[in-house]
Formats: C-alpha cells, sequence, structure tokens
C-alpha cells in the first residue's frame, strides 16, 4: 500500500484569503483536511487542501 501524503514541514497559522488555516486534522488518498476559521464570521470551518499530480 502507498504511503499517505504528506504535508510540507512546519507548523503555524496562515491566512489563506478571508481564512486563518491551523492545524492538519487529518489525510487521505487525495490531500490534507485542516482545521480553519472564518476571519468575517468567526465560524470553524474544515480546508481541504488537494494534492494534485501533474502528467
Amino acid at each position: 500500500m502507498a504511503e499517505p501524503p504528506r504535508k510540507m514541514p512546519g507548523k503555524g497559522i496562515f491566512r489563506r484569503e478571508r481564512y486563518l488555516e491551523f492545524e492538519t486534522q487529518g489525510h487521505g488518498k487525495f490531500g490534507w483536511i485542516n482545521r480553519g476559521v472564518d476571519i468575517k464570521t468567526g465560524n470553524l470551518v474544515a480546508i481541504k487542501e488537494l494534492r494534485i499530480r501533474l502528467s
């Protein structure tokens, strides 16, 4: 079985447009799920980050 995808090393909080992205909550075959918060509303969100392979 193939090894699960790995996120680039490093910890911290990242801003992605209107979201603050926190730690990785899980991973799967196609990418990662990160915990975050919507800056405008304050709601907690899940941010899916897809791994794309260009052939």
